[in-house]
């Protein structure tokens, strides 16, 4: 522990009559000459804490739990799920500490974002996306699927013009999207042979031909088959009532940040989020974004931070690499973005604090974001205004990306950065 203040000296029982005693301390400070320091001001602390009455003490050590490199730990607020990357494997922490390699990535170096929504936990990095489910990965959502070939054969059809369309689906009854319908001229007494395609990936176990009534538009639910067989439709298709939900959507985009907010999955890939269909997590439209400055470094939604339904504000806190924000709104399609400042955010310093932790208490009980800003520690406030803590007493400039952990009592933000 190293602390240097001008005219310090160790408080004694005997104390000389020109000793100044030191009974608080406010913390670091170089906004100003060390000349001029308040009697608490610091130009060096390592390695101590500082509580609410200024009183300092070391700070503790920490125990080895596991060994290897690891980046990219996350666990849910309650703490039953956590998981992190080591060894080119995404993994889940178990209870003992011991852990369960989950799926071997593609690109095992880049940062993995995570959120939860009910027993799942989506995950990206903009190369490996999934959701884990009861401890197994499983795809998030399903690739486009393109056309079967058609050929006429007999049946019962009338003369006309039929259209046709196909999706993939996966064992637990999710469709994939799919995209413009193809058409079939038939002749009377006809029918439709369709054959399907290979299945693209392991996760499809099966294909839904969607087929029009003549001369229409609208197709609906016809056959469902595994993919690879030829199937064929020989019925009049006007008694069909389930119509095709997913045209024109397709899977998220591989982004390097994930979030939840209030019925809708966030993917941020660059400088854009994209916004999945309402209580469709696995259906995006890439029409449905909005664009920023730079690129997003950080993407956290207020109300999902705070589980108690009462007095929930509305509202993502965005950060960039050039500024920092909020999208306010309840719904999506009505957000409005307002910059609250010209400096951005060190990606994967963000975490959760208690407001009530905050010194001077005006914020209430709510858990709200904290994070490390280029210039300085910023918390987000429940009416989503945005705090600079550290600006007026320490000046700094962090960059690069950084990692960071609140611990309460004493409250303590700590965080790191690399250039």
């Amino acid at each position: 522990m190293a602390i240097q203040n001008t005219g310090f000296q160790e408080n004694t029982v005997q104390r000389d009559k020109d000793t100044i005693v030191y009974a608080q301390f406010s913390g670091l400070r170089n906004d100003v000459d060390p000349e001029r320091f308040d009697l608490g001001d610091m130009t060096v602390a390592n390695n101590i804490d500082i509580d609410q009455t200024g009183r300092i003490s070391r700070r503790p050590g920490y125990t080895l739990m596991r060994a290897g490199a690891t980046h990219s730990m996350w666990a849910t607020p309650n703490e039953d799920i956590c998981m992190f990357v080591s060894g080119g494997w995404l993994h889940q922490m178990n209870d003992d500490f011991s852990d369960t390699a989950l799926l071997q990535l593609v690109d095992g170096v880049s940062p993995m974002s995570y959120d939860r929504v009910n027993d799942c936990v989506y995950f990206s990095n903009g190369t490996d996306i999934g959701i884990v489910q009861n401890g197994v990965v499983r795809s998030w959502g399903l690739p486009v699927a393109p056309l079967p070939n058609v050929a006429a054969t007999i049946g019962a059809m009338s003369a006309g013009t039929y259209q046709f369309n196909m999706v993939w689906l996966r064992a637990d009854g999710q469709e994939s999207g799919c995209g413009l319908n193809g058409t079939i001229q038939l002749d009377d007494s006809s029918g439709i042979d369709f054959t399907i395609p290979i299945a693209p990936s392991p996760d499809v176990v099966g294909a839904i031909i969607y087929i029009s009534p003549a001369n229409s538009d609208l197709v609906f639910e016809a056959i469902v088959s595994a993919p690879g067989q030829t199937v064929s439709w020989r019925s009049d298709p006007s008694s069909l009532s389930v119509p095709l939900a997913t045209q024109f959507l397709g899977p998220p985009p591989a982004g390097h940040m994930v979030a939840f907010y209030r019925g809708h999955m966030f993917v941020a890939a660059g400088d854009t989020i994209f916004i999945s269909q309402p209580y469709a997590y696995e259906l995006f439209s890439m029409n449905r974004y909005i664009q920023f400055d730079s690129r997003v470094t950080m993407l956290i939604a207020l109300s999902d931070l705070d589980h108690t339904e009462a007095g929930r504000s509305s509202g993502f806190f965005i950060g960039t690499e050039r500024s920092t924000g909020i999208l306010a709104g309840n719904n999506p399609d009505d957000f409005q973005y307002v910059k609250k400042a010209d400096y951005g955010v060190v990606p994967g310093t963000v975490d959760a604090m208690d407001s009530s932790q905050l010194r001077d208490g005006q914020a209430g009980a709510r858990i709200i974001p904290m994070w490390l800003s280029h210039v300085g520690v910023c918390v987000g406030m429940p009416d989503l205004a945005i705090n600079n803590l550290t600006r007026g007493q320490y000046n700094f400039t962090a960059a690069g990306r950084g990692a960071a952990l609140f611990i309460p009592n004493p409250a303590r933000y700590i965080a790191t950065h690399s250039l």
